[in-house]
């Protein structure tokens, strides 16, 4: 799987993240749990976008409710991780996808639209933030306060 067509598509998502008309209609899931058009757009857009790229995967979205996974790989996808801080036009929110592979995530993609951040990663390939190698720090020890 080429991470960087699926990086292509989940950036493509922008439009419809920003779409303030959209983000004003929602729907409660539960308590305090929302849901704008803006979720269930991004969804659908990956959703069709992702299966005609490879049909085999199935998906599993967060707005499309549990349900049984059948196959060997399927997608996850949280389409607007700050749903609550979208509603309230607060710039800090994620589209968060994973491809997860005989019960191991092998490919993670989060994606900042309102400051064009793309972090992603293939296990055993590392870790980056828009096509550059990132780390982690090689402090041995933190300062206490």
């Amino acid at each position: 799987m080429d991470i960087q067509k699926i990086i292509s598509l989940v950036t493509k998502t922008q439009g419809l993240i920003k779409n303030r008309e959209m983000a004003t209609h929602v729907k409660e899931k539960g308590l305090a749990d929302y849901v704008t058009q803006v979720d269930i757009a991004v969804q659908n857009f990956l959703k069709k976008e992702l299966f005609a790229l490879a049909p085999d995967i199935q998906f599993l979205g967060e707005e499309t409710g549990l349900q049984e996974m059948k196959a060997e790989s399927f997608w996850i996808l949280d389409p607007v991780d700050g749903t609550t801080n979208l509603m309230h036009d607060y710039q800090h929110i994620v589209a968060s996808l994973a491809l997860c592979r005989q019960g191991e995530i092998v490919m993670g993609i989060v994606y900042d639209p309102f400051h064009e951040e793309v972090f992603s990663a293939v296990k055993g390939k590392g870790s980056f933030l828009n096509g550059q190698p990132i780390h982690v720090s090689n402090a041995k020890n933190y300062p206490t306060r």
